[in-house]
């Protein structure tokens, strides 16, 4: 089981709970303000202080999409 946490800082950190461990650190140019995970777990969506949804791939941690209102 993982735990995604955003920052402040623009830091999105991906945890294995269970252990505590920090697996992952991705860092945005903005201040990150909310996460979630798709209903499979593949991927997961960071909200920010801007209108942008950035959409992330679990297992790479790459970007896939930027969703933006029109």
């Amino acid at each position: 089981m993982y735990v995604l946490v955003t920052d402040a800082s623009g830091q999105v950190k991906f945890w294995h709970y269970q252990t505590g461990r920090c697996l992952n650190t991705t860092y945005e140019t903005r201040q990150c303000l909310c996460s979630g995970f798709n209903s499979t777990g593949e991927r997961y969506a960071v909200g920010g202080e801007d209108p942008a949804i950035n959409i992330y791939d679990t297992i790479t941690k790459k970007k896939i999409i930027t969703c933006e209102p029109r």
